[in-house]
């Protein structure tokens, strides 16, 4: 007679608490590890709904960014988004712990690896960017994202162990830490905050690297500051005009 046998059990009806993984495509996962499958399979999926749950701080993020600004919001992000993830993985590399913490870790991992700068950053560049230009710069931005995941891939391709792929990213994200020193602030949350010391200094950074003058651009700042209505309704008039 034939008997119906499952991947978690043996013949005998008994769990099984041994697994054989083929490692042909992913290397070395945590899954094979923490011997996450049959009964420990629902573990697998906490880690990766916390991997999408740290999107939401954005909510969060965002509406600190608008009040401490752009700049500072994405060099805390990063840089916390950078520390805590190797603060992990130097427990997980160094200290012989069980599966239960080593799995606790990662769950801390994910979620810290899950809180994304990236819209800050893009929010950012947003309003760095002149009107004519911010659908390539916008898709610039989605391209680059594109090929982040894509080089993760490409990461995790060549570690084929979970651990060792942990350690890659946080290298590769060590390398970005330096450009944060030259993170520009936005110039429209220095107008709405009312520091025009340095709206002036940003905007005239960003006329030098344009090209431009002081007098091509200087007169139209100080009108902007002194009456402001004003400034943006001429704004208005001169972008309709352009259009048509």
């Amino acid at each position: 007679m034939w008997q119906r046998t499952s991947k978690c059990n043996d013949f005998n009806g008994s769990v099984c608490a041994d697994f054989v993984y083929d490692r042909s495509v992913f290397g070395r996962t945590f899954t094979e590890e923490a011997n996450l499958v049959c009964h420990n399979a629902v573990k697998r999926t906490w880690l990766s709904t916390l991997y999408q749950v740290g999107g939401f701080v954005v909510l969060v993020t965002g509406t600190m960014s608008d009040k401490v600004g752009r700049r500072k919001m994405i060099q805390i992000l990063t840089i916390l988004l950078f520390l805590v993830p190797l603060l992990t993985e130097i427990l997980l590399q160094t200290i012989t712990m069980s599966v239960n913490a080593k799995f606790a870790l990662l769950l801390v991992n994910q979620l810290f690896s899950s809180i994304d700068a990236y819209p800050m950053v893009f929010l950012l560049l947003m309003e760095l960017t002149s009107s004519s230009h911010t659908s390539l710069a916008g898709n610039l931005a989605l391209i680059g994202f594109t090929f982040g995941e894509a080089l993760v891939t490409v990461f995790a391709y060549l570690a084929r162990d979970w651990l060792l792929l942990k350690w890659i990213i946080s290298g590769y994200f060590a390398l970005v830490l330096p450009y944060l020193y030259f993170v520009p602030e936005s110039p429209y949350w220095l107008f709405s905050t009312k520091k025009y010391n340095q709206l002036e200094h940003c905007l005239n950074k960003i006329a030098a690297k344009n090209g431009r003058t002081h007098d091509q651009w200087h007169p139209y700042y100080m009108q902007l500051i002194h009456d402001p209505e004003i400034a943006m309704r001429q704004a208005k008039h001169a972008a309709r005009t352009a259009r048509e």
